[in-house]
Formats: C-alpha cells, structure tokens, sequence
C-alpha cells in the first residue's frame, strides 16, 4: 500500500511512501503499521521533535526508519494524461 504524507497545516501533498519492511516476528497487521504510520507523520511534520525540515519525505524517511519499528521508502508517481 502507498501512504500519501499531508501537511497538518495546509493538507498539501507533500509526497508519498510505502512500507519495505514487516516484521513478521510480531504478527502486526497492516493496520498497526497504519497506526504506527500516522503517529510518526504526526510526531515529525506537527510537533516537529527533531531538527529535520518538517515538510521533506526524503528526511521523514530517514528519521522514521531510525526510530520506529516499521521500515518505509519514498514513492515517486508520475501521473499520466490522456492527450
């Protein structure tokens, strides 16, 4: 599943990751994953702890893998239309 990140202050999309790793040892479930997910998106852009930009995925990344348990990577799309 892919997870759109939205701003808490202006809702704009500011990227898109997905889950790489599961830790099959603990039996979560895709909704813990979620869970976990929202509270770290939280944590990082609304109550900014830490001294990272708060609106860059590229840095949510990396301060969410070294600090939860679920491993997430950043997702590019490209959106295509018809001509």
């Amino acid at each position: 599943m892919y997870y759109e990140l939205l701003d808490y202050e202006t809702s704009e999309s500011l990227g898109i990751v997905k889950q790489i790793f599961i830790d099959l040892t603990n039996h979560l479930s895709a909704r813990t994953f979620e869970e976990e997910l929202q509270e770290s998106w939280a944590d990082f852009n609304k109550l900014q702890e830490h001294e990272f930009d708060n609106q860059s995925v590229d840095d949510f990344v990396e301060w969410h893998n070294e600090n939860w348990q679920h491993q997430i990577e950043r997702i590019f799309l490209t959106q295509i239309t018809p001509e």
